[in-house]
């Protein structure tokens, strides 16, 4: 009879983190809107939500959209190579890239390990009479066959994982040779990575009570509810390092615009350097130092 494997207490300690991420994503889900889990009733209410993250989702992050978008994210994805194939979307959230890519007649299928994105997305997908397959699932453990997508969609998601390196190993054993995807993770020297050391943790003196990965967790994401448990970062080689079993083409930084002036102390003078400050200075420092790191490429052939 084949014996149990026995689990060490590091593996015991990292279920544990990914059940509290689970939990905490099914009551924080991130709708750009305060990490609220929404209270809706009707298709319209439904609709209307949709709608405002979607509206979010166009403005929240720079240089992700040309000037004039055909699409979402137009400036680092093509609906031509993309459309008619078979997509791995990890981290759904609320369903906005799962629709588009739906909509392009691909394959979809998204995962996520919150219960509330996957019944929102199943939810927006049923308004907008188009199918995917929307499951809850682990993404270090993808119960998929070799080599089975066209194209692998993550954004913002690998980061709050324990075991990320495991994901990208599986991401790279699901993918097809020759084919694409779109990975963001966080930028370690990122403005508001530094942002957070130098106001919470020098001068708020966190940092007599936490570490370094402690703070970046309490200030990354949802704050006001005190933090999300894991949020990881990567430098620009260890980001290509970490995605080493794929070809990286090209890595990138976005933020929305006003990251350009976390650094600037008063309201008042926020306002005035918005409006002096030109558009391309901001997208020039965000380019460079942006919260979100983008790796694009593809599986060798």
């Amino acid at each position: 009879m084949r014996q149990e494997e026995q689990k060490t207490p590091s593996d015991t300690k990292q279920q544990g983190l990914v059940q509290s991420i689970r939990e905490w994503w099914s009551e924080h889900p991130m709708s750009y809107q305060g990490y609220v889990r929404p209270d809706l009733k009707t298709d319209d209410e439904y609709r209307e939500f949709f709608r405002k993250v979607d509206e979010a989702w166009w403005t929240a992050t720079n240089l992700t959209n040309t000037a004039n978008p055909k699409y979402l994210c137009d400036n680092i994805i093509s609906k031509e190579e993309i459309a008619g194939g078979k997509v791995l979307e990890i981290g759904c959230g609320m369903g906005t890239m799962t629709e588009q890519f739906a909509s392009w007649g691909c394959d979809v299928t998204a995962i996520d390990l919150a219960t509330t994105s996957i019944e929102m997305t199943r939810k927006r997908l049923e308004l907008a009479n188009l199918t995917a397959a929307v499951m809850e699932m682990d993404a270090g453990n993808l119960r998929f066959p070799n080599e089975h997508f066209d194209f692998v969609w993550s954004w913002g998601v690998i980061h709050h994982s324990p075991h990320t390196e495991e994901i990208v190993r599986e991401i790279h054993r699901v993918m097809k040779r020759g084919a694409g995807f779109a990975i963001m993770v966080y930028y370690t020297f990122s403005l508001h990575s530094m942002h957070v050391l130098l106001r919470h943790g020098v001068i708020g003196g966190q940092l007599f009570r936490y570490d370094w990965q402690d703070l970046q967790n309490r200030w990354s994401d949802g704050a006001e509810h005190g933090g999300v448990p894991l949020a990881r970062s990567w430098t620009r080689k260890g980001f290509r390092e970490l995605l080493s079993p794929l070809k990286v083409s090209r890595v990138t930084n976005h933020s929305n615009r006003d990251a350009a002036f976390l650094f600037v102390p008063t309201r008042p003078l926020k306002s005035l350097a918005r409006a002096l400050v030109p558009c391309a200075a901001c997208d020039m420092v965000t380019g460079r130092f942006g919260h979100c790191m983008l790796a694009c490429g593809h599986k060798n052939e």
